[in-house]
């Protein structure tokens, strides 16, 4: 076998970066022209012929997926050594054949994906934290890799916990398409209750406003009055440790669009109105809201209480049509007896 990595007899030499503009990872590998040319496209097509360009070659990868150590797994496939896919490490080696075209490699990662990832939403999800965090991922890598996962945990959502360690894009990306196919809303939004919670230490909320709203809105507007009391504890510890007062007034807005404050529970509008921090319009549109709603209720209470008096009346009409009658069948009854006396003296005499 030929020794792989290995700088004595190596034919071309191979330096290898994630192109990351922050903390990029590189390594340089000392390979051979044959294993590489006979596995992939892009050696093959790359590598110019020994009679045009003899000695060893020098070749620059500077914005490989999944970096170096992606690399090296591919390479390795291509010496015929063997290597083992995990949920761990599907997605750079998922990558790293596309972009090298090794196609037999491609074939047996998508067979991976295809029968142990996607049926399993809990593996879909930890293989789509590994992928968004790869660099310099083509389309069609993200359309066939992210997408697919996307889609198969939107499929069968559920409230996993693996869901939390997304980012906040790819997760209501989720929440929506769970949305769009019709899952409960109740589930959706606790899930996104456990999304907020995994992501809050102490006093402290590890998400931008922008991000806040992202993720609670992906479930749609707002209407229950549980989930809001919910959203509006993450809401307290955002507005604290944003610094301009127009960034609270844009969450609240956007919050106020998503129908938030005409569903807060009477408890959290006091919360409100203590809270200086919430616009004074807001907490004016929560307390209207209520308003309102004590209005239906007293209107409903109001129906209620009419039809039940109705009810009563025609009940004691009927009683008293009933008591007539028997009052009537006693009379007659009495009526009869005295007859039937007066025949039966005469019958006597």
């Amino acid at each position: 076998m030929i020794p792989f990595n290995k700088k004595k007899h190596s034919d071309i030499t191979v330096t290898v970066s994630d192109g990351a503009e922050v903390d990029p990872k590189e390594e340089t590998f000392h390979l051979h022209k044959f294993p590489l040319v006979s596995k992939s496209h892009f050696f093959d097509e790359n590598i110019p012929d020994s009679a045009e360009r003899p000695g060893a070659i020098e070749m620059h990868i500077k914005d490989f997926p999944g970096g170096p150590a992606a690399f090296e797994i591919v390479a390795k496939w291509c010496y015929g050594i063997d290597i083992e896919l995990t949920v761990d490490e599907i997605a750079p080696v998922y990558c790293g054949a596309r972009y090298l075209h090794a196609p037999d490699l491609e074939k047996t990662t998508d067979a991976f994906m295809t029968e142990i990832v996607l049926p399993d939403p809990r593996k879909a999800a930890k293989v789509l934290k590994v992928a968004t965090d790869i660099e310099n991922m083509r389309e069609d890598m993200m359309e066939n890799l992210v997408g697919r996962c996307i889609n198969a945990i939107a499929a069968s959502f559920g409230d996993y916990e693996e869901l939390n360690a997304l980012p906040p894009d790819c997760f209501a990306c989720i929440v929506r398409n769970a949305r769009d196919l019709e899952e409960s809303k109740d589930l959706l939004e606790r899930a996104v209750t456990s999304f907020l919670k995994a992501h809050l230490t102490e006093d402290t909320l590890h998400l931008t406003e922008a991000e806040f709203i992202e993720v609670v809105s992906a479930t749609g507007r707002m209407d229950d009055m549980r989930h809001c009391d919910a959203v509006y504890s993450f809401l307290e510890v955002l507005l604290r440790q944003l610094p301009e007062e127009d960034a609270v007034v844009d969450v609240c807005k956007a919050l106020h669009d998503l129908g938030f404050w005409v569903s807060l529970p009477h408890s959290v509008i006091e919360r409100a109105y203590a809270d200086r921090a919430i616009p004074d319009r807001y907490c004016t549109v929560a307390l209207m809201a209520e308003n309102r709603h004590l209005l239906k209720v007293n209107e409903q209470l109001a129906e209620q209480v009419e039809h039940l008096s109705a009810t009563l009346s025609q009940m004691g009409a009927v009683s008293e049509s009933h008591h007539a009658v028997a009052s009537m069948g006693m009379a007659g009854a009495g009526a009869h007896a005295a007859g039937a006396g007066a025949s039966s003296g005469r019958s006597m005499q």
